[in-house]
């Protein structure tokens, strides 16, 4: 290795580190509803804190636990306890019923600590949000910004619903999103005009999502195949699909709505295994150095560059060691493996090469 660092000769560089995100709105949940019939109203009013306290629990483990852990925490017997402070947005009181909407604020050092009795720290090392890109199929017909397209119309029922700890969004197909993508460049599965969809929405992840629908000619039943296709950071991109049926035309909005749930279902595997990824080797103590060499045109593109490596969560300690012949060599400690960093790379559109004798030292290269 020190023969393969002579070959760099220019002085060290290093990367600023990048800065702690503030996770402060990841404790709030947002616009809790709640309705208790009730002919007393300061009775109505205690029984509606009792149930804030405990929907707001059970979304905020939800949102920050993996849902592979979350049948493991128990709710504790004074909630209140856990909660900074709570904002009425609405409350009224009549007809023996009470109607209030709350936001909940919970502490997060408090909250943290109740977590620990259970051996579980949360993991906040990617994007929160998640982008579905419906595209709808049949016969002759290829539909995604189209009024018609009935998956998107699906989609937009949830649109912004939470799953595990992940903000599910559809896109609205504005004038923006249509100059981004069009119904060709999903079908082919252009990258790069996908990522900017998703990126139009704040996130670096999302899964392409394809309903085709044709006819069994035996049973003249509609068949509808939903195909899957996660792009989430950290995580593998495995094609996943499944059938549906329906009997006639006025199903097919239902069954759209059914199999939003499977795609959900789907999705939070995926995510849960991008987690339970990071839980595994953050549990090891052992760093690993791995050294990347890039080629680069300039002195800006080389910043660039630098800024979009450094930039992916976790790699933050990445150091330009030396530059040569337009080539830039990085250091990279880390506790991941190197397939794991392989694959994280991959999802930032870096193509990869690897020496079998030289497993640490990849070569890379930006997709176009």
């Amino acid at each position: 290795m020190k023969l393969f660092l002579l070959l760099f000769l220019s002085p060290l560089l290093l990367i600023s580190p990048l800065f702690a995100q503030n996770n402060n709105n990841l404790y709030i949940i947002k616009d809790i509803q709640v309705r208790i019939p009730h002919n007393n109203p300061v009775v109505a009013k205690n029984l509606g804190f009792q149930k804030v306290h405990k929907i707001a629990f059970q979304k905020i483990i939800e949102k920050i636990v993996p849902s592979n852990l979350q049948n493991s925490v128990t709710t504790p017997e004074n909630i209140e306890n856990l909660i900074r402070n709570i904002t009425f947005l609405e409350e009224k009181s009549g007809n023996n019923l009470y109607v209030a909407r709350f936001d909940v604020h919970f502490n997060e050092d408090a909250l943290l600590n109740y977590l620990k009795k259970f051996n579980i720290k949360p993991s906040f090392d990617t994007p929160q949000s998640l982008l579905v890109i419906p595209l709808y199929r049949e016969v002759g017909s290829t539909r995604l910004w189209e009024r018609n397209n009935l998956w998107l119309n699906a989609w937009a029922k949830r649109h912004d619903s939470t799953a595990s700890g992940i903000n599910i969004l559809a896109p609205t197909g504005s004038l923006k999103d249509r100059e981004t993508l069009s119904a060709h460049n999903a079908t082919s599965i252009n990258n790069k005009k996908l990522s900017q969809l998703a990126k139009n929405y704040q996130t670096e992840n999302y899964i392409l999502s394809t309903a085709t629908m044709h006819t069994d000619i035996n049973t003249q039943s509609l068949n509808v195949r939903f195909q899957t296709l996660p792009f989430i950071v950290g995580a593998p991109s495995e094609s996943s699909s499944f059938t549906l049926k329906a009997s006639s035309l006025q199903e097919l909005p239902s069954l759209m709505d059914k199999a939003t749930l499977k795609v959900i279902a789907i999705v939070t595997q995926a995510w849960t295994q991008r987690i339970q990824v990071h839980s595994e080797t953050a549990k090891s103590s052992q760093k690993r150095d791995y050294w990347l060499i890039v080629p680069f045109s300039s002195a800006k593109n080389l910043h660039s560059i630098s800024s979009k490596i450094s930039n992916i969560r976790n790699f933050s300690s990445l150091k330009i060691l030396a530059t040569h012949s337009e080539k830039a060599l990085f250091s990279l400690s880390s506790s991941y493996n190197v397939d794991h960093i392989i694959n994280i790379l991959s999802q930032h559109r870096f193509k990869i090469t690897q020496n079998p004798q030289q497993p640490n030292i990849l070569n890379l290269s930006q997709e176009r």
